[in-house]
């Protein structure tokens, strides 16, 4: 990642950590490596000290890569996060950006955007059909029933009323 913040320096992220350059690349300083996955990270065009990184969660630092603390689940356990909530992002982080000041988080299941250095999350894409389907299940003796598993998105069942989202996470087979 880079910024117009800071014109040298060149920050990059993975599995194993969290580095800067302060020299365009010649030479790198470990940061920290943060409890999260890597899939997807970026620093503030602004503020090089707020950084965005993530795969299945979403972590932020406040302190140029020192320290990285989780602000967004993607996995609604028992009811204790509000699903589509400020703090959840859908899982599988794809690519993360920065412009003006606002982070842009591009999921394989929607598009979000935080304000606030990833302190609440907004949902882009919402009424979009965004779905990666595994199968689908069609009724042979009720012409007005079928179901859809889909990646990350759980299974969607269509009945005469409309369709019905159950569950969440992978929704893989759906048999009728």
């Amino acid at each position: 990642a880079v910024s117009p913040d800071c014109p040298d320096c060149l920050f990059a992220a993975s599995a194993n950590g969290v580095w800067k350059s302060f020299d365009k690349g010649l030479n790198f300083t470990f940061m920290t490596n943060p409890a999260g996955v890597c899939d997807g990270f970026a620093v503030s065009d602004m503020d090089t000290s707020v950084m965005i990184y993530g795969m299945l969660d979403v972590y932020r630092s406040f302190d140029g890569g020192r320290n990285f603390n989780k602000v967004a689940n993607w996995f609604v356990n028992g009811g204790s996060l509000p699903f589509n909530g400020p703090q959840y992002v859908h899982a599988d982080l794809r690519e993360i950006r920065a412009h003006n000041g606002e982070f842009y988080i591009g999921t394989d299941g929607y598009l979000a955007k935080s304000s606030n250095s990833g302190i609440d999350w907004q949902r882009l894409s919402r009424g979009t059909g965004i779905r990666e389907f595994y199968s689908i299940g069609l009724s042979q003796s009720e012409h007005n029933s079928t179901m859809a598993g889909s990646q990350d998105n759980g299974t969607s069942i269509y009945r005469k009323e409309g369709w019905v989202e159950f569950y969440v996470a992978d929704g893989m087979e759906s048999l009728i």
